[in-house]
């Protein structure tokens, strides 16, 4: 069940810095978003014959960045997930939920190499709480906190138009490293529309969101 949060995690985080004084950007802002979460196997066999079958998982995020300096600047998200599970015997069916909460805090460093264009680098912590339940059988809590790094890059190729390239790699129940890619339209100087797409080892996402610069 873990692979899925590298993902809700990202999910959660809000990108690196853009350049500094280019249009339309801004070191300071909330963003809410919206996440589907594939995982790349639907089915898990746990033994004694017993299958258990995943759903999507579906996020809801808000972010928030605020810029210290013109090169450092604080991050942090919450996001909260959700998932349907199915297990069966082959005669017996119990139906169940999982829900995670994921925290994550890190700070930043950015580097221009251009007018708009960033390199950047975050460092930080995550702490994921995950609840399990079944009605019909059980249920089970746990929760872990670990290391979080972001590598990536940013650039604003037209004054509405921002690209995004990253790797991650987040250390929560196990390392798991992340790509990710994000275009992001500006309607305006303070308000933009983003749609990302991430890949770990075990799950893909995309994601829908709208970010407020103040």
């Amino acid at each position: 069940m873990q692979p899925l949060l590298p993902l809700c995690l990202l999910a959660t985080a809000p990108a690196s810095q853009p350049a500094a004084g280019a249009p339309g950007l801004s070191y300071s802002y909330v963003e809410l978003g919206f996440a589907l979460i594939r995982p790349d196997e639907d089915r898990a066999d746990l033994g004694s014959g017993v299958v258990a079958e995943f759903d999507d998982a579906q996020a809801i995020n808000v972010a928030a960045s605020f810029s210290l300096s013109e090169t450092f600047f604080v991050q942090g998200g919450l996001g909260v997930s959700d998932q349907d599970i199915l297990l069966t015997d082959g005669v017996d069916v119990a139906r169940g939920q999982r829900d995670e909460r994921a925290l994550t805090l890190g700070l930043g460093a950015r580097h221009p190499l251009g007018n708009a264009v960033d390199v950047y680098a975050v460092a930080g912590i995550a702490s994921v709480s995950v609840d399990v339940d079944f009605p019909e059988l059980d249920s089970a809590s746990d929760s872990e906190t670990g290391l979080a790094l972001e590598l990536g890059v940013r650039a604003l190729v037209t004054s509405q138009l921002e690209f995004q390239a990253s790797f991650a790699r987040i250390d929560v129940y196990e390392a798991t490293n992340t790509f990710g890619g994000t275009a992001r339209f500006y309607v305006s100087d303070s308000i933009s529309l983003g749609l990302s797409a991430r890949a770990s080892e075990d799950a893909s996402a995309l994601g829908l969101g709208v970010r407020f610069g103040f």
